[in-house]
């Protein structure tokens, strides 16, 4: 029987080999995970989710409906959310994927600006959850930490806002971060619509984006449907603030948001003479709204797809007329050469006595022309809500 030396060469290969395959296992582990974002854009109240669910603690995004923020939700692929793929009704819904807590990289902190901030109970974000037809909330996982990606800039004060000094940024674009097993490849999106019932699960994968942000991303965004504006007041966004803040939370703020240049960006310089009185905000209506050009170019495109030539040509017509209500008499050359093509298909379907125009595809008419009217904003400068300290 003989004493293990600890000093013998043998023991010293074994002992390199051992560490040199901690080091392999543990790099090994290191490369299992990822970063994945989801990108939180227009002006949600994030608020920590009062519901029991038995497992890692949840935050919910909700979004007030009112008559004065005709609203819309989308959620898909990748970082941009100046792109929509589908509208989400109204509802109650949640986000779920593979994710611990426990796999967070403890090194990575949350860099924020300031929000909006709401202190309630429970009880109320519960209602507000549970309040059909009168809001959007989606229930998602709490994440590793908070980013702040976008920033905008407004004064909100407890009483009237007489000079410029209290101006603060604020943030407009949140990125939410996991750290997931590299297997993991999409969300999975599911819940109830307010009028129809529970929706089909679906997955939403997570996507890298051309620009930045360029990791791994799915985008939840919620966008401007009527694109109201006022330049010297920035009504839009002030009507919102007052929908999330005093209407949905009862909180009383007084609030003034910069004006705004033609390209819609914030000016930097305030008018004091704007109205700044909580909840009295009237919002400027513009029509018709995009939704009813998005209606009326989707019933020509049928009108197309059934070759009914006096349909798609009563459909165009009318179509340009409401254009010009919005845009002027004299339209882009886009837009012209859009109608004019439409009206050509008409003469085609006229003179065609064999019906040769039946597998018309219709969706490649008018493209410019919806893209033009009907795709929406994001909330560029509306002001997202921080709930009980959700965000932190």
């Amino acid at each position: 029987m003989y004493a293990l030396n600890c000093r013998s060469p043998r023991f010293g290969h074994l002992a390199l080999f051992f560490l040199a395959l901690a080091f392999f296992a543990n790099a090994t582990l290191a490369q299992q995970y990822k970063d994945v974002e989801i990108e939180v854009v227009g002006p949600w109240s994030i608020a920590p989710d009062p519901r029991p669910g038995g497992g890692p603690p949840r935050v919910v995004l909700i979004a007030p409906i009112t008559a004065k923020t005709a609203h819309e939700v989308d959620v898909y692929p990748g970082a941009n959310p100046y792109i929509y793929s589908k509208d989400i009704k109204a509802g109650s819904y949640a986000l779920d994927l593979k994710f611990d807590p426990a796999n967070c990289d403890g090194n990575q902190h949350s860099t924020l600006l300031s929000f909006a901030t709401v202190q309630t109970t429970p009880s109320v974000i519960l209602s507000a959850i549970n309040n059909p037809q009168n809001r959007y909330a989606i229930s998602l996982p709490r994440p590793c930490y908070f980013e702040t990606y976008l920033d905008a800039r407004a004064i909100v004060s407890g009483s009237t806002i007489n000079d410029s000094k209290g101006d603060q940024r604020y943030t407009t674009w949140l990125k939410l971060h996991y750290r997931v097993e590299t297997s993991v490849k999409n969300a999975t999106f599911s819940g109830k619509v307010d009028t129809t019932g529970a929706i089909s699960p679906y997955p939403v994968t997570f996507s890298p984006s051309p620009h930045p942000p360029k990791g791994e991303a799915l985008t939840m965004v919620l966008y401007d449907d009527t694109d109201p504006e006022d330049y010297e007041c920035d009504i839009h966004s002030a009507a919102f603030f007052d929908a999330s803040v005093v209407n949905l939370w009862k909180q009383t703020a007084f609030r003034l948001f910069p004006q705004l240049d033609n390209g819609h960006n914030q000016s930097g310089t305030y008018d004091l003479t704007c109205n700044q009185i909580p909840g009295r905000t009237a919002m400027m209506v513009h029509e018709p709204t995009r939704a009813h050009f998005r209606e009326r170019i989707s019933s020509i495109r049928d009108a197309l797809r059934s070759s009914d030539p006096k349909a798609i040509q009563q459909g165009t017509d009318t179509l340009e007329e409401e254009i010009k209500e919005t845009a002027g008499k004299q339209l882009p050359k886009a837009i012209d050469d859009d109608l004019n093509t439409v009206r050509r298909i008409v003469g085609f379907l006229q003179e065609d006595k064999a019906n040769k125009f039946q597998a018309i595809n219709a969706d490649v008419y008018l493209r410019l022309t919806e893209y033009i009217f009907t795709a929406g904003r994001t909330d560029c400068h509306s002001m997202q809500v921080n709930v009980n300290n959700a965000v932190n």
